[in-house]
């Protein structure tokens, strides 16, 4: 059960973390490499120079892509949490 606990919250910190803690590799790179893309996109797009935000308007663009962070993060969190349940 603490396992289960620490794995959730390492996920929902670092998408991804809680997933690579539990040995489940590929899923817990996947989150992580998804975290780190959006992370690269919000920081471009702050910077002023986001070609792939182009299309969005500037404060607009910068939120949506905080708000999928988010969701990444909870989404992974709920995964990790799913998959430590199927183990009891």
């Amino acid at each position: 059960m603490k396992k289960q606990i620490v794995a959730t919250f390492f996920s929902a910190v670092l998408p991804g973390a809680g997933q690579i803690y539990d040995h489940k590799w590929a899923k817990g790179f996947g989150f992580l490499a998804a975290a780190m893309i959006l992370s690269g996109i919000a920081r471009r797009a702050r910077m002023g120079g986001s070609s792939l935000l182009q299309w969005i308007p500037s404060p607009a663009g910068i939120y949506l892509v905080h708000i999928a962070l988010l969701g990444l993060a909870f989404w992974s969190a709920f995964d990790m949490y799913r998959s430590s349940q199927k183990k009891r």
